[in-house]
């Protein structure tokens, strides 16, 4: 709740005009650009890849409003070609590939990079205006941070649009792994396709009536909102064991295990500490002989907990995962530590009580060696972690 009153307060704020206060039509007329702006959130907030190209392709078709035709990123011909590259491989790959659960771990990986190239699409939609065609005046209060301005107004607007697509995105991303974890063939492939429609149609409505597209995001918003706390555990959950082994892959030893030449493990919290919730990602780390949890927030600092592993303590290596336990607190390592488990063991100073010999074959193919990390039995074993 209290989320959303900053959000709202934030919303007043970037809509009140500059000149007047007294009429509503001189709201809506002052912040014309503001509503085509937000309009684009919809759309992107379902389907990144898709609602670029579709509304590139608009642009260049004529089919447009004057944000969309005068946009330096809609406007582009590298952006149509590139994006309807990615359009095409979300229409074609992703729907063939998601029919099969152990290929389909690989489309949850392209679902969540595609988030984190949404929220860039966004920050791209409302900064490159600005940095091609506007420079703030003497009189606008701006950020200054080398050769980048930006008047306090659009950083208002950069923070909040972030943020409501953040949000609104997670709730998509939670659904596209609650169909994943699903029994029911076919569903994620449907799924894929739902989301290009659905997408290609908002962004029809942002360029029609951007006021409808801006209503439609505050439900989708607030709606997103009410249950966003819920859904991080599923999120956290696929992510860790899903998601990071695959992206791991490309990762050497050192950046799995350190972190500035001290022990930084990135852990899931089985059960509740003092300080975090289970289901909790969270760092492990060893600091002068001393260990502790440590989950770093954008904007807010660290937080930490110091913990302390008894002589009982032990490491139980697994398929699917290895776990830690001790008396008062159990966490949970991903497949991309089985194969330095020893050396985790031996900076936490704990014993290893059961170990498997998981080899992946370095000259097979990506798909060759997510099919051996992964096995069916692992994505119902996912469910009760």
């Amino acid at each position: 709740m209290k989320n959303l009153f900053i959000s709202l307060f934030f919303l007043i704020l970037i809509l009140i005009p500059e000149t007047s206060y007294s009429q509503a039509e001189d709201v809506l007329s002052h912040n014309t650009s503001l509503f085509e702006q937000v309009a684009q959130i919809a759309p992107i907030s379902i389907n990144p890849y898709t609602s670029v190209f579709v509304t590139a392709a608009c642009s260049k078709a004529g089919f447009h409003n004057d944000f969309v035709s005068t946009h330096p990123f809609y406007n582009n011909w590298f952006v149509l070609i590139l994006f309807g590259v990615l359009f095409l491989f979300t229409l074609i790959v992703r729907p063939v590939m998601a029919t099969n659960q152990l290929t389909g771990t690989l489309v949850k990986v392209d679902n969540w990079l595609e988030n984190k190239a949404g929220i860039v699409i966004n920050a791209l939609v409302i900064l490159l205006p600005i940095f091609i065609t506007k420079t703030p005046q003497d009189s606008e209060i701006v950020y200054q941070a080398g050769f980048i301005s930006i008047s306090f107004k659009a950083f208002l607007i950069l923070i909040l649009s972030t943020y409501v697509l953040f949000v609104i995105m997670t709730v998509r991303l939670f659904i596209d792994f609650l169909i994943f974890l699903s029994p029911i063939p076919f569903m994620d492939s449907a799924l894929q396709i739902i989301k290009i429609v659905l997408s290609g149609i908002l962004v029809v409505v942002s360029i029609v009536s951007p006021i409808t597209s801006v209503v439609i995001t505050v439900i989708l918003f607030l709606i997103s909102l009410i249950v966003f706390r819920r859904v991080k555990r599923l999120i956290n959950r696929v992510t860790y064991f899903i998601v990071y082994p695959i992206l791991n892959l490309f990762r050497k030893k050192e950046s799995l295990l350190f972190n500035n030449n001290e022990v930084s493990i990135l852990v899931f919290l089985k059960e509740n500490t003092s300080k975090f919730k289970k289901g909790s990602l969270l760092r492990l780390t060893k600091q002068s002989d001393q260990l502790f949890l440590v989950n770093s927030r954008f904007l807010f600092g660290k937080k930490e907990e110091k913990i302390q592993f008894s002589s009982s303590a032990n490491v139980l290596q697994a398929h699917f995962k290895t776990t830690i336990s001790d008396q008062h607190l159990i966490v949970i390592l991903n497949r991309s530590y089985h194969k330095y488990i020893d050396d985790i063991a031996s900076h936490l100073n704990i014993k290893v009580s059961n170990k498997v010999e998981t080899q992946l074959s370095t000259e097979d193919g990506l798909l060759s060696r997510v099919k051996q990390m992964f096995k069916k039995e692992d994505i119902t074993q996912l469910k009760d972690i």
